[in-house]
């Protein structure tokens, strides 16, 4: 949470405090002290606003508020899925010849540098595009994801038809979440 958000909420919760401090000796409250709080709180919900305002516009320019794309950002996830479509895609070429031990390396090293990443910016894709825009991508993604999953487990016992149908399978999903990223992308921010 950046640090207008943070003194935002804190603020909110210091006129509230101070507006029930006000309120409580019924039947006579000091008016003045409700009043003084709810003005407070009114100007906290206003910093806090305008904060997550800057953070969507910043997100959605993909640009993170301290710096590269990093974990937990739009942008990362930005690159985490093109490099899962791409990576899996390479994946069903090297399905056929490469040892089936280092088929599932490569499986671990898809989904802990993508469909993870992806996930872990849920906080920062829910402001940009609320959590149905957000389920969008990762719901296809995480059929992506189990597709692969399933493909390790076939490796790992050596079951190399059932290798290949899955790493195509996940290819096909993975598709649909970096469709439905651009259609979102391509729509812009919430408002």
């Amino acid at each position: 949470m950046e640090l207008g958000s943070t003194v935002g909420t804190w603020t909110t919760y210091a006129g509230l405090t101070i507006a029930m401090a006000g309120g409580a000796p019924w039947p006579a409250p000091a008016w003045w002290a409700v009043g003084v709080g709810l003005g407070i709180t009114i100007g906290g919900l206003a910093v806090t606003r305008r904060s997550r305002a800057r953070s969507i516009a910043e997100a959605a320019a993909g640009t993170p508020t301290d710096g590269a794309a990093q974990a937990g950002t739009p942008a990362a996830a930005r690159s985490a899925l093109a490099r899962t479509v791409e990576r899996t895609r390479a994946l069903v070429e090297r399905v056929e010849s490469a040892p089936l031990e280092a088929i599932a390396r490569e499986i671990e090293t898809i989904q802990a540098e993508g469909p993870e990443v992806v996930a872990g910016a849920q906080e920062a894709l829910t402001q940009l595009w609320s959590f149905s825009g957000y389920a969008s991508v990762m719901s296809p993604l995480a059929a992506a994801e189990r597709w692969l999953n399933r493909a390790w487990s076939a490796a790992a016992d050596g079951h190399r038809p059932e290798v290949l149908t899955s790493v195509r399978e996940s290819v096909v999903h993975a598709e649909v979440a970096a469709s439905a990223m651009a259609s979102l992308d391509d729509r812009g921010p919430r408002r």
